[in-house]
């Protein structure tokens, strides 16, 4: 049973539960994943996370993160060092790129070498990287022209994104929501937030109502 303060999630659950199963649309559009080079390389940062080395790097920084900061129910937290260097540099994929991440955290002095160790470092980019991590590419790129609303989420919601952002889809500029374009004009309503304004959306559908 969870925590009595997270029973107020569960319209954010509902809404996201029944948009994971939006079909994914192809593209050609660009990727939204960029690697960052990590001090230590993904075998040190496996070691430090107690992880087998040989992983791919993505798993390697995703279980990282989550080790570092789980959520409730996973387990301890691991107090897992990411600038311990046991072997040569190397890199990590990270959902949106560099910029992004200093623009919504706030990190405007850290380079490219350190960003992933202070996402790491940082609860609230590690939740907020968990939640884009689980995100397609189309609502990844959404999200991306919006780093403000982003921003707030990260600020104000990291741990509620993290925990169920993988149920949030964008197609066609518009979040995807339960009953389709006949429940548009309701669930725009009760979120008091347009579906064309994706991350806006998002942000107002973890606050609207308590």
């Amino acid at each position: 049973m969870l925590p009595r303060p997270w029973s107020g999630q569960r319209l954010v659950a509902a809404v996201w539960l029944a948009v994971l199963f939006v079909p994914v649309s192809s593209g050609a559009e660009p990727p939204m994943w960029r690697s960052v080079p990590v001090a230590g390389g993904t075998d040190g940062l496996a070691a430090a996370a107690r992880l087998p080395a040989g992983l791919p790097a993505w798993r390697v920084f995703y279980e990282g993160v989550r080790r570092r900061h789980p959520l409730w129910g996973e387990g301890p937290t691991i107090a897992v060092d990411p600038s311990a260097k046991t072997s040569p540099d190397g890199a990590v994929p990270l959902p949106l790129a560099p910029d992004a991440w200093r623009r919504v955290t706030g990190k405007d002095g850290v380079p490219d070498d350190r960003l992933a160790a202070a996402i790491l470092e940082d609860r609230r980019a590690s939740l907020l990287y968990r939640g884009l991590a689980s995100l397609d590419e189309p609502t990844l790129r959404a999200l991306a022209e919006d780093l403000p609303s982003l921003r707030r989420i990260y600020a104000d919601h990291a741990v509620a994104f993290a925990a169920f952002g993988s149920f949030f889809r964008v197609r066609d500029g518009a979040v995807a929501v339960p009953g389709g374009a006949e429940a548009a004009g309701s669930w725009e309503s009760l979120v008091g937030q347009s579906r064309t304004a994706p991350a806006r959306f998002l942000e107002r559908l973890r606050s609207a109502n308590g």
